[in-house]
């Protein structure tokens, strides 16, 4: 559970790195989608572990709240 969501956090990572390294609009527009699935990834292995006390609600909002910036901002 913890691995997975490592993981995926360092898939959303490089997938944003990659839109932020797009030398065109249109590149950048082919990477939108696969930021979107791998932060979609993120939340739910982050609701994931709040279901066993790892993260509280507070937490969760948190993260869900900074998840919602960054996909607002690659769009």
């Amino acid at each position: 559970m913890i691995t997975d969501l490592k993981n995926n956090l360092i898939d959303a990572r490089l997938d944003i790195r990659d839109y932020e390294f797009s030398e065109t609009r249109a590149e950048q527009q082919g990477h939108v989608k696969q930021v979107y699935e791998s932060l979609e990834k993120v939340r739910g292995d982050i609701l994931t572990a709040s279901e066993y006390n790892v993260f509280n609600a507070v937490d969760v909002a948190q993260f869900t709240a900074q998840l919602e910036q960054i996909i607002e901002q690659v769009s």
